[in-house]
């Protein structure tokens, strides 16, 4: 998990790093029942919230945990844990204040997610065999023999015991539950990695197995590394070359930006025979792709959703007044939606991203002229609709 999880930019990767911490200052304040602990909590929560809005679920967990356990439920009116709480809402102000000034536009969208539209259990059976692959198949074995200990009272005291499985299991719930109508990337089920490590280590030097399951630990603890680096190593070169799926494509041309450097010196020298000001991109995806690797200076927006761009500079009017290129994905069709905003509109090129002779997809590029007014579609998004 962190070698994937680090191989591309997702707020995943930060997020595992903050619920590393966390985890450590819940087993101090178990360890040492000093309540200043409770302070490295809220910081680790605080900077949890701010890469992912993942982290609410630790709330409810560490509360399960405060009340479960008769030892811990005295910090349920000390003022350590509501300080630590303030700590963490203190660091996460500012995505609330960002929020209420902008109709609470990503809270809306992300809390979005968990209701169930339709009913879609298939993606459900893509949640283990992926979180098979980014725990690596024998760590993952360690890791559910732990939890399975655990849960048996085989290692550990209570607290311990409750802790590891709260961490783990209020998050894998919900993505149990929104894997019913929605697809759960591998990479989300990161901040139970921590919990889930301890599991593993537990499996493999805390518990005394039968002589049948003692075998599997004792393979599994001596290979896990080795396996580990192997499989990290074959993803690297599947990433960048395709070569292992036979070209064929793969989960991961959606991910790494494989061919976009071709593509954005392809799509660079159209925009400068025909003389375009600024090149206009219909996703957030492709917009931001472009602005990475189009030369540093290049004006370069997207279409609609602008309140994803909110907090960076408007291009000017001078621009946006030119010639500009349009670059949408090919199987959107032609562009309808800017035949009303545009007195012509032509087809100049077609460019193909590719990974070897795979083709990921195929973008097309059209010159549009002569600006009937606003060239955005600043609607709302349809989460505030």
């Amino acid at each position: 998990m962190a070698a994937v999880g680090t191989l591309i930019a997702t707020p995943d990767a930060p997020l595992l790093v903050a619920s590393s911490f966390l985890l450590f200052g819940l087993a101090k304040v178990l360890e040492t029942g000093r309540g200043m602990w409770w302070l490295a909590v809220g910081a680790a929560a605080g900077c949890a919230l701010l890469s992912k809005y993942t982290a609410l679920f630790f709330g409810p967990a560490i509360l399960i945990w405060l009340m479960v356990v008769p030892r811990l439920r005295r910090w349920l009116i000390s003022p350590w844990l509501y300080l630590g709480g303030l700590v963490a809402l203190l660091m996460f102000a500012p995505v609330i204040h960002w929020n209420a000034d902008h109709q609470w536009v990503s809270f809306i969208k992300q809390m979005g997610r968990a209701r169930i539209q339709d009913f879609r259990p298939v993606f459900i059976a893509e949640l283990i065999p992926t979180q098979i692959a980014f725990a690596t198949p024998l760590v993952w074995t360690l890791g559910m023999m732990g939890l399975y200990a655990l849960y048996r009272r085989r290692a550990g005291a209570l607290p311990v015991r409750v802790l590891v499985n709260m961490m783990f299991w209020t998050i894998v719930a919900y993505f149990a539950w929104h894997s019913l109508h929605a697809r759960v990337e591998a990479n989300w089920f990161a901040p139970v990695y921590p919990a889930f490590a301890i599991a593993a280590a537990v499996a493999s030097h805390l518990v005394e197995w039968q002589p049948r399951w003692q075998r599997v630990a004792d393979f599994c603890r001596r290979w896990a590394v080795p396996s580990g680096v192997v499989l990290f190593v074959l993803l690297v070169v599947q990433a960048n070359t395709g070569i292992l799926s036979g070209y064929r494509r793969d989960a991961t041309v959606r991910s790494v930006g494989v061919g976009w450097r071709e593509v954005a010196a392809e799509i660079e020298a159209v925009r400068a025979r025909v003389g375009a000001t600024c090149v206009i991109a219909l996703d957030y995806a492709t917009t931001g792709w472009l602005a990475f690797y189009l030369p540093s200076g290049t004006c370069v927006a997207q279409f609609r959703q602008r309140i994803r761009w909110v907090n960076m500079r408007e291009p000017d009017a001078v621009q946006l007044a030119g010639k500009l290129l349009y670059v949408y994905q090919g199987w959107l069709g032609d562009a309808p939606i800017l035949k009303d905003r545009f007195v012509r509109i032509d087809r100049v090129s077609e460019v193909q991203r590719k990974r070897g002779p795979l083709v990921i997809e195929t973008f097309v590029l059209d010159r549009l002229e002569g600006s009937k007014g606003e060239v955005f579609d600043r609607s709302p998004p349809r989460e505030i609709q």
